[in-house]
């Protein structure tokens, strides 16, 4: 599998979607609230498959966190807009 990692991410993707599907359905009627879950699986299928069956594991993946400048303008803009909703909805 390291040769074509798509294939283990296809495999894993139903692997961990069974899952949960067999799981909501096992719960019944609280099941519904472990359905949040299954938006997940995608992500955690690629995480997988990048940590078992890719051969640069994340050395390709050009992950950064960014500037500090950066993060507190997306942080002000996120709360005014929260903020600005809120005074639309409740008045």
């Amino acid at each position: 599998m390291k040769k074509n990692p798509l294939l283990a991410y296809f495999a894993c993707l139903t692997l961990l979607s069974a899952a949960v599907i067999l799981t909501i359905h096992a719960l019944g009627e609280k099941g519904v609230y472990f359905a949040q879950v299954y938006m997940l699986t995608p992500a955690l299928a690629a995480v997988i498959t990048r940590l078992f069956f890719y051969e640069k594991k994340f050395a390709d993946a050009q992950l950064r966190l960014g500037k500090a400048r950066h993060w507190l303008q997306f942080w002000l803009i996120s709360a005014l807009l929260a903020g600005t909703s809120y005074l639309f909805y409740h008045f």
